[in-house]
């Protein structure tokens, strides 16, 4: 007789859930709130329709539990009301067996949304750029006209253009802008301020990243460091990131791929991407360091390869700025020395004040060293080494790192970056960046871990508690037989909102540093407190 009842329980129930879930469902895939994972002001119209599709996991998961709350809760308050559990005690069934079909459901529905959270949706929100088919061209330039031309991060740029002409419909990684005015920062200083005839803008896509860089044409600028105006042919626009329209986060990853960035944090693109700053900074110290010494051992330091070289003679005291800078200064009569070497023809460049400074591209292998020569500088001619001419500035096109450096630095993983440039950093003498941006990367690397800590913790809370939720909104609707179902759904939304409260302030304390733990206790204090009471309702309670 028992099977019989809860087959009945169930039946009802199951009816009650799929109308119900189907249109929770229907209703959420209309709403705005789903969109928030992507920037849904960059789609257009057929985009749109291709992701209304993709939305159901999302508001399955969302749905489902409000739906099982709700046919449990409206099940069995009608069979209460209608005495049909004093029927079931009068005959000696068991009535506690009888929360058997709605354990059962809860169950299914949490499993389901378990794998909709740590799976389903994760691999459709990986998957949305393919589906979806963003054109990076396009989204970046949308990006730029809606911002007013501003490409945001921490080395970035504010341009304003007077034409963009289309290209070919085969070019899909650049752009090119016409009369631009330009404004580059560096975090809050302004780094120059210029106009250029034409900016040729490239574009590449990496981990949910639009990385733009270019090359400035024509260009007359100003920077404030020096208090100087400098006119240049060509001028390289540094690579700068900013997120697309499916940033990386870590709520959008498997349960599979949080345990193993768990594992080694510095897979993750955040970790990465200020790790990966780090060895910049890294080799920018080393490079910089190696070329003071061997200025001060030596009297001279090389830099370039076979094909293209530079030597530079000089034997003043190097200066050097807050920014990395290196500047030699010598007199008149006695000028530093550049030793120009090209495709085996040399010549000879000399000048009283020579700076030497190192890019800060987002690649080891973009990273440049720039030399600038002033205050009347003679250049010598490949071809003629009499023939001279003065000219009041010269500067040669950037060259690469040492591959000696290049190599040790890269050689180096994440970790091993860290412990050198904790090192480092205690030295009376060490180079700010390398130390500011080691506290950024450990400081990534550890917020890292506790948002990993967090979600993965959030998702089991969540997952658990619909079987605690919903057993609770069968009981109310027993206990509460003489009032509307609605009323016995609506008070089991209190221990609901609880739960979520719960999890939601835990897992924002997780994220903190220092309140781990303090965290994790918050966030499943919620679902432990619901459980208690269940117990008390399910033994005391409904047996009375």
């Amino acid at each position: 007789m028992t099977w019989t009842l809860q087959a009945y329980i169930l039946r009802e129930m199951t009816r009650s859930f799929v109308m119900t879930a189907l249109v929770l469902i229907a209703i959420l895939s209309m709403g705005g709130g789903v969109f928030n994972m992507i920037q849904v002001e960059e789609l257009s119209a057929d985009q749109l329709l291709k992701l209304m599709l993709l939305i159901v996991p999302v508001a399955a998961a969302l749905t489902l539990p409000v739906a099982a709350m709700f046919s449990a809760a409206a099940t069995y308050g009608r069979l209460a009301t209608d005495n049909e559990f004093v029927a079931c005690r009068a005959s000696g069934v068991n009535v506690q067996m009888l929360l058997v079909p709605a354990l059962l459901l809860s169950v299914i529905t949490g499993s389901i949304t378990f794998i909709c959270i740590n799976t389903i949706i994760p691999r459709m929100v990986g998957s949305l750029d393919e589906i979806v088919g963003w054109d990076l061209r396009t989204l970046v330039s949308q990006r730029l006209r809606r911002s007013g031309g501003d490409i945001p991060g921490r080395k970035g740029y504010r341009m304003y253009w007077d034409d963009a002409p289309p290209l070919a419909a085969d070019v899909k990684d650049s752009f090119v802008l016409l009369g631009v005015t330009f404004m580059e920062m560096d975090d809050d200083s302004v780094v120059r301020i210029g106009t250029a005839e034409k900016v040729w803008v490239r574009l590449k896509e990496q981990d949910g990243r639009a990385r733009v860089a270019g090359q400035m044409e024509g260009v007359t600028h100003y920077v404030p460091r020096d208090g100087q105006f400098f006119e240049s042919a060509t001028m390289l626009m540094p690579p700068v990131e900013f997120e697309v329209a499916v940033p990386a986060k870590l709520k959008f990853l498997t349960l599979t791929d949080l345990l193993q960035l768990r594992g080694d944090p510095g897979d993750w693109v955040d970790v990465r991407s200020e790790v990966d700053r780090l060895r910049i900074a890294v080799a920018r110290a080393k490079t910089r360091e190696r070329v003071l010494r061997h200025a001060r051992e030596l009297g001279a330091f090389q830099l370039g390869d076979s094909s293209e070289s530079l030597r530079v003679e000089t034997t003043a005291a190097a200066f050097i700025d807050k920014d990395g800078g290196v500047t030699w200064q010598q007199p008149e009569d006695h000028p530093i020395v550049v030793i120009e070497k090209r495709d085996g023809a040399e010549r000879r460049i000399t000048a009283p004040r020579l700076v030497l400074e190192i890019g800060r591209e987002s690649t080891l292998e973009e990273l440049g060293v720039t030399l600038q020569l002033f205050d009347g500088v003679v250049v010598g001619d490949f071809a003629s080494p009499e023939a001279t001419i003065r000219v009041p500035e010269w500067s040669p096109p950037p060259l690469p790192l040492p591959r000696a450096v290049m190599d040790e630095v890269a050689a180096l993983d994440g970790p091993a970056l860290l412990a050198w440039a904790a090192t480092t950093a205690a030295e009376t003498d060490a180079d700010p960046l390398v130390v500011r941006q080691k506290t950024r990367a450990e400081q990534e690397w550890s917020a890292t871990l506790r948002k990993i800590t967090g979600v993965i913790h959030q998702r089991f809370a969540f997952a658990f508690s619909v079987p605690v939720l919903v057993t609770l909104a069968a009981v109310l609707g027993v206990v509460l037989r003489d009032s509307q179902m609605i009323t016995a759904f609506g008070i089991s939304f209190v221990p609901s909102l609880l739960v979520l409260i719960a999890i939601i302030t835990g897992k924002q304390l997780v994220e903190k540093a220092g309140t781990e733990l303090l965290g994790l206790a918050v966030l499943w204090s919620g679902l432990t407190l619901v459980t208690i009471i269940d117990m008390v309702f399910v033994t005391r309670v409904l047996k009375r």
